[in-house]
């Protein structure tokens, strides 16, 4: 689900935020004051070529560390990390037509997220709910 925000989050103290532009935020805590927040909690990555790397920083950093994260799906994440070698491993699943990178800003095309100078957009029909799933396998 891709919900649009007009909060005033940035991706580290002294970011030039954006209005519009495109991120990922924690959805526990994501109302809560900023300074009571874990490490990670909101990242606005530049391009969709970033965002396999903001989601991965999220899990390494924030996940665990999260106040707001319940402990059941903290227990669960944990435990996942611990039966595949924790996630500083390197995965070798092979995707389909590209790398696990490519997997990422397919996904991203497939929402309607485009790469401009000011960071990553929705497109207009995303926004005004005419984007339909055959536009987005068009644009993957």
């Amino acid at each position: 689900k891709v919900t649009v925000d007009g909060g005033n989050d940035g991706d580290g103290e002294g970011s030039n935020l954006v209005e519009g532009r495109v991120g990922i935020r924690c959805i526990h805590c994501a109302y809560s004051e900023t300074t009571k927040r874990a490490t990670g909690a909101v990242s606005f990555p530049t391009s969709t070529r970033l965002v396999y790397q903001s989601a991965r920083n999220f899990q390494r950093n924030h996940l665990l560390a999260c106040p707001y994260i319940p402990p059941n799906l903290k227990a669960a994440f944990d435990s996942s990390q611990s039966a595949t070698g924790g996630p500083k491993r390197r995965s070798t699943v092979k995707i389909s037509g590209g790398g696990v990178q490519t997997y990422w800003e397919k996904g991203c095309a497939r929402m309607g997220i485009v790469d401009t100078q000011d960071g990553m957009r929705l497109r207009k029909s995303a926004l005004d709910g005419t984007w339909t799933d055959e536009m987005g396998r068009e644009a993957a």
